[in-house]
């Protein structure tokens, strides 16, 4: 992949709580490894509502020559799972400070990447002179990591900040349907402390008990369960005594689904990439579970596992995965397509699609799906239905979960690697 430039942006004069960063890296092939590694409390400055922690570091270059720096080991291996584009994770220039320092003349049209410069915020008492009336100062407690980052993110520009949800307790407020001490899910991005004027926060249900972890809800009792629960019974109108077939079952959505289906009354098959969690898939339900690195033929395991074929697909892989399957598929099959992990990363032109004549004679359903679609009432109902299921133990749950805000870029990359167990969560 080349070597290693070294960017900073210039200190900047402001006032308030200290912010600790690590400072952002730029990529430049065929230089030599040069990396940037600093922690600096610098100050916080209010922008506006719903705003995140922009923070601006001294320029300082050191060469890498240990193994133990956390930053620069995941920004190498960020470059390569997340190349080719820019990514770009929380923000370092306001409109007003300095640009990056320029590459030398000899790389000047190569590839630039910005890699993770993580913002963490210091309060050490109350904050509240930094807020406006009908704001709210958020505080992470857990952090989520999720494929469809790796798509949204080619949209970003320098500056920008990361997306994704996060549960967060409100620990300064002059928002009364918010107090201090609420927990919330909010849309703040890769950030451990953000402003909110509270429009796009959502309580975590009122029945929540205290015997589930809160990071259910980025997972299980959130996003990832409402896409399996909406995928499968919406999208694919699944019925009892069908055959659904759940690709990267054991998954943050893929488990779920699984599950749901076996509530509903399906035969279900899964497939995943290792052993443990074809182990997993099948202590929790799943009828066959498989995994598709190491069967001789996909094509004869999956139908071996279901002579007759597959009234439903879950797909959460795409690709060539996705391309045997669907030859599987009952005549009017239906698959809800949700993802294609398997492409995102990809480099090279995609593989060809699935047969046309497949899809014309079976007369099958294809549908691509977001679940922000479902809002309101049946929104509410479906989140009612998941928690109600996990707390009778009819829906199991596991979380892949990695402790300390700093490493979200490597719970990122692992889970593009298809490391994870279940929901991929970081305990800010």
């Amino acid at each position: 992949m080349g070597g290693w430039g070294a960017a900073s942006s210039q200190a900047a004069s402001c006032s308030g709580f200290p912010v600790k960063t690590l400072k952002q890296t730029q990529y430049y092939p065929g230089r030599a490894p040069v990396e940037a590694f600093n922690v600096a409390r610098t100050p916080y400055t209010h922008t506006d509502t719903h705003t995140r922690m922009r923070a601006h570091t001294q320029t300082h270059i050191h060469r890498h020559t240990h193994t133990h720096t956390q930053s620069l080991s995941l920004a190498r291996s960020l470059a390569i799972a997340l190349s080719p584009g820019i990514l770009v994770f929380p923000p370092v220039n306001s409109p007003s400070s300095p640009a990056l320092e320029e590459a030398p003349p000899s790389v000047e049209t190569s590839p630039k990447f910005l890699l993770p410069q993580l913002c963490s915020a210091v309060p050490t008492s109350g904050f509240g002179k930094w807020i406006l009336q009908t704001q709210v100062l958020l505080e992470a407690l857990y952090l989520t990591v999720d494929p469809y980052m790796r798509i949204m993110a080619k949209s970003l520009k320098e500056g920008d900040m990361m997306m994704g949800e996060q549960v967060a307790r409100v620990v300064e407020s002059k928002n009364s349907a918010f107090p201090t001490g609420t927990i919330v899910l909010a849309p703040s991005g890769w950030t451990t402390h953000s402003i909110s004027n509270g429009e796009k926060l959502e309580k975590v249900l009122a029945e929540w008990p205290d015997t589930l972890p809160l990071s259910l809800a980025l997972g299980t009792v959130g996003m990832p369960g409402l896409t399996a629960y909406f995928g499968l019974l919406d999208i694919c109108g699944v019925k009892g005594g069908e055959t659904v077939l759940v690709s990267a079952a054991a998954g943050a959505v893929g488990s779920i689904v699984g599950q749901i289906a076996k509530l509903k009354g399906c035969k279900v098959v899964g497939t995943a990439g290792s052993d443990e969690k074809v182990a997993w898939l099948k202590k929790h339900g799943f009828d066959v579970a498989l995994n598709y690195k190491t069967v001789k033929s996909l094509e004869e395991a999956l139908k071996v596992a279901a002579p007759e074929g597959y009234d439903c697909y879950f797909d959460n892989v795409g690709g060539e995965f996705s391309n045997v399957a669907i030859t599987q598929m009952k005549k009017f099959g239906r698959i809800a397509i949700c993802g294609a992990i398997s492409v995102y990363n990809r480099t090279s032109p995609l593989p060809p699609g699935p047969s046309p004549e497949i899809i014309i004679f079976k007369e099958l359903h294809l549908q691509g799906f977001v679940v922000y679609r479902w809002q309101g009432e049946v929104r509410q109902k479906a989140l009612r239905d998941l928690l109600k299921w996990v707390s009778e133990g009819k829906i199991q749950y596991h979380e892949h979960v990695t402790e300390g805000f700093e490493n979200m870029p490597a719970a990122f990359i692992g889970l593009l690697k298809g490391e994870n167990l279940g929901k991929a969560i970081v305990k800010a």
